[in-house]
């Protein structure tokens, strides 16, 4: 349990990482697809957030099957092993509707697993 509060904070800490990138270069789509520095920025977040959900326990992932732990596991290896090339449309998608979701689920679960 221990590791996975780690993880989770990791989680967050990269989610916020992300939400500092939107901030600083801007909320517009037209600028991420067009800046190389915005989009290597948050794709390294992403990495390490698959990093991380690679490394959860089976219990928190189990008990949480609303979250697309695999999905998002194997966006990270999309984005290493750059399987073709990285769709930056899905990437400005993610990083502006998917993460939101993954850092409030994620503290919510951190919430539920140091109250046991």
């Amino acid at each position: 349990m221990k590791n996975d509060q780690l993880l989770l904070n990791k989680i967050i800490e990269c989610c916020n990482d992300i939400e500092e990138c939107i901030e600083f270069f801007g909320n517009d789509e037209a600028d991420f697809l067009e800046s190389n520095i915005y989009q290597k920025s948050c794709a390294f977040s992403i990495i390490q957030i698959g990093e991380a959900v690679k490394s959860l326990s089976f219990g928190v992932t189990n008990d949480n099957r609303d979250i697309p732990w695999k999905d998002i596991a194997g966006f990270r290896d999309v984005i290493v092993h750059n399987y073709g090339a990285v769709n930056k449309r899905y990437l400005w998608k993610t990083i502006t509707n998917l993460v939101p979701e993954l850092k409030e689920t994620c503290g919510r679960i951190l919430v539920d697993i140091s109250s046991e």
